[in-house]
């Protein structure tokens, strides 16, 4: 069944992954952006203050993914305000709205969402671990330390590292929407985060079995890198979703795969 999907915020890394899967499927896609461009689907202009013609596009849509998430908590609490006053002015509302932020819950954030009067809109919202993908987010940037022999823990390498593979990612996105008895706060997540040591050690064999890799001393490494997030998805393995990459050892080996077809042709 073709669907109409509407995604404001739509052109950074998260939402270009989406409208290449969505497009791909044969689904009506609008992107809502404050520097359209041409790519997959029809790109509408917002300035993301204000309530314009952009918020037509949200009429008698099947599915809205918010991704218009700021790292300005003031900003983002702005867009997710504005999302919401569009839906609810809708004459035929959006039947899903998905709202995403980060796996640490933002209570601000989603009361944006949950405070939003949008009666006929199934509300869920995303909390997502970093999406690892060989194009973009946090595993381009492990991989290089791994290629360049920094690849051991970090910090301490005790601190837990949630994490989701892009293919599960998208299918997860893709259940959810179909999953008509779920509302409310969803971990987009692996089912098996592991320490930073582990992380590190798995990906360097995903890389080449003989690498050994320097550790990096907690005083050199980002702060949110040292952080430990250790969430598991309930929601979703209670409502039937299986990861096709459950174990980060299948997806750092599909990953590095991937990231060579691309940078060593």
């Amino acid at each position: 069944m073709q669907l109409r999907i509407v995604i404001p915020g739509g052109t950074g890394v998260l939402g270009t992954l989406l409208a290449r899967h969505f497009h791909a499927q044969g689904h009506v896609l609008s992107t809502i952006t404050r520097f359209p461009k041409p790519g997959p689907g029809e790109s509408v202009h917002w300035d993301a203050k204000t309530i314009g013609h952009w918020a037509s596009s949200l009429e008698d849509a099947d599915l809205v993914i918010n991704l218009a998430a700021s790292l300005v908590p003031a900003a983002r609490l702005v867009t997710t305000q504005l999302v919401g006053d569009a839906i609810r002015q809708c004459r035929r509302a959006p039947r899903v709205w998905m709202n995403a932020s980060f796996s640490e819950p933002d209570e601000a954030w989603e009361g944006c969402v949950y405070s939003a009067d949008t009666p006929a809109t199934r509300k869920v919202l995303l909390r997502m671990a970093p999406v690892m993908s060989p194009e973009f987010g946090p595993f381009p940037h492990y991989l290089r330390l791994v290629r360049w022999g920094l690849g051991g823990e970090i910090g301490s390498g005790e601190q837990y590292v949630d994490w989701i593979h892009d293919f599960d990612f998208l299918r997860a996105v893709e259940f959810l929407a179909g999953q008509e008895e779920i509302e409310g706060a969803v971990h987009l997540t692996s089912p098996c985060p592991l320490p930073n040591h582990r992380f590190m050690a798995l990906l360097r064999d995903a890389w080449c079995t003989s690498y050994f890799g320097l550790p990096i001393p907690g005083w050199l490494a980002p702060a949110k890198v040292l952080r430990s997030r250790r969430v598991v998805p309930e929601r979703l393995a209670a409502a039937g979703f299986e990861f096709h990459f459950p174990g980060w050892r299948g997806a750092s080996e599909d990953l590095v795969r991937r990231w060579r077809q691309v940078h060593e042709r």
